[in-house]
């Protein structure tokens, strides 16, 4: 049995409204993560001790701005909310599970990008989508960030 010499580091953004009322549930977009240069760079000081133990996914913040993220992002454009997350798991080898809550009252307005903190006082950012929802103050926001850790 050959063991494939190709991996990556491959993450997905899910966002759902729910109902305040019902707590009915409703997707409502799917982006595929940019990881950020500088995430690459912190897993593989992790690997080697520079960064021992604070490899952790904290933190999602939202902005107001549309402009097209790159791999050399270090920080959202313009913030308006961060959040900790509220659950995290591990459902499957070399995957990560985050959830984070934008309740009704958190925030309401236009929502362009976003982008998922961790590291040392969630200080790196780890990667950053554009997303343009407008949100109100009938609903809540559900957003599901998955990472994933794969041999390709």
């Amino acid at each position: 049995m050959r063991v494939s010499d190709k991996g990556g580091v491959y993450g997905e953004y899910r966002f759902f409204s729910i109902d305040p009322i019902t707590k009915h549930r409703k997707p409502i977009g799917i982006k595929k993560n940019l990881i950020m240069d500088d995430t690459l760079n912190y897993l593989a000081k992790t690997f080697i001790g520079v960064y021992p133990t604070q490899c952790v996914v904290k933190r999602c913040c939202i902005g107001d701005d549309n402009t097209t993220p790159t791999a050399a992002d270090e920080d959202l454009v313009s913030t308006v909310l961060c959040m900790d997350y509220i659950s995290r798991s591990n459902p499957s080898n070399g995957v990560a599970l985050l959830e984070f809550y934008i309740g009704r009252d958190d925030y309401v307005g236009a929502i362009e990008e976003v982008g998922i903190f961790g590291g040392f006082n969630s200080a790196i950012l780890l990667s950053r989508v554009l997303w343009s929802y407008t949100k109100s103050d009938a609903e809540e926001i559900l957003i599901q960030y998955t990472i994933t850790l794969s041999r390709a």
